[in-house]
């Protein structure tokens, strides 16, 4: 959990090593040991006010995707009412509803 604060703070950078599971930390700042002591040594800190609970449950639904071309034609299609009025106008355009 300490490695997270120190993240989001932009002390440190973590990067996967090559053994599995397993990180490297890699020091961003300059004075990086006192801003570090700092950040894990104040008494008032609350971890929970940093890190954000994310339901993982919502990435594993199935059947929520849409493709691009999806989205895009789903976007052109009108409203029923607005359909109904763009119909009406072309048709009185055209001298179809005399």
């Amino acid at each position: 959990m300490q490695q997270i604060i120190l993240e989001k703070r932009g002390i440190v950078k973590t990067s996967p090593s090559h053994m599995n599971g397993r990180y490297y930390l890699s020091l961003l700042k300059k004075d990086v040991g006192r801003a570090a002591l700092s950040v894990l040594s104040e008494i008032n800190y609350d971890i929970q006010s940093e890190v954000q609970n994310v339901n993982v449950e919502q990435f594993f639904q199935q059947g929520e995707f849409l493709s691009a071309e999806e989205i895009r034609v789903n976007m052109a299609k009108s409203p029923e009412n607005v359909q109904e009025a763009e119909e009406h106008l072309l048709r009185s355009i055209r001298d179809e509803n005399l």
